[in-house]
């Protein structure tokens, strides 16, 4: 035990620590305190020459966002009006009541003097032409080859007195 009194070693010496921010303001010499350091050294010309091409880009920025803008309304109100016909048209026709000559189905008398006056509309526009006369005889031809004769008959003498009304209208002309 002797020996641990006399060689009693020395205390390891502490080396200040150095912390990780010591060196932070070594490189300040290059970092600048503001930008308008900066704009002294530029010349008036290009600084002139700079706002030129900042308001070019934003007069074209101005005139592409209005245009965008009117596109954007012109669509918005086209959607509108066509959604506002649409719904009109689910409210206020009445469903099932177009009559049309494709899926109009007479039942009764009056619905087939109806019927034949939906056919006489759509051979109105044709009336002008020289062949509508063979269209009247080729239809009148091919409605009453089925019929029997005494229906023939009838619709001879409804012809006949369409003829007498027509010859007195042009003999009193």
């Amino acid at each position: 035990m002797e020996n641990w009194e006399d060689g009693i070693p020395p205390l390891l010496a502490k080396e200040q620590l150095k912390s990780k921010w010591d060196d932070e303001d070594i490189d300040d010499f290059d970092i600048k305190e503001s930008w308008e350091d900066e704009d002294e050294l530029a010349s008036p010309s290009a600084r002139k020459a700079w706002l030129q091409v900042l308001s070019m880009v934003y007069g074209f920025a101005c005139v592409i966002l209005k245009g965008a803008m009117i596109w954007h309304f012109a669509l918005y109100k086209r959607l509108v009006e066509e959604a506002d016909y649409k719904s009109m048209i689910e409210l206020f026709s009445k469903k099932g009541d177009d009559k049309t000559l494709d899926n109009y189905i007479p039942k009764f008398e009056s619905d087939f003097v109806e019927y034949a006056e939906h056919i006489s509309h759509k051979l109105r526009p044709y009336k002008k032409s020289y062949h509508s006369i063979a269209l009247i005889k080729a239809v009148m031809r091919l409605s009453l080859t089925s019929l029997k004769a005494a229906d023939v008959k009838d619709i001879a003498s409804l012809v006949t007195v369409i003829l007498a009304r027509s010859v007195k209208y042009y003999f009193f002309l």
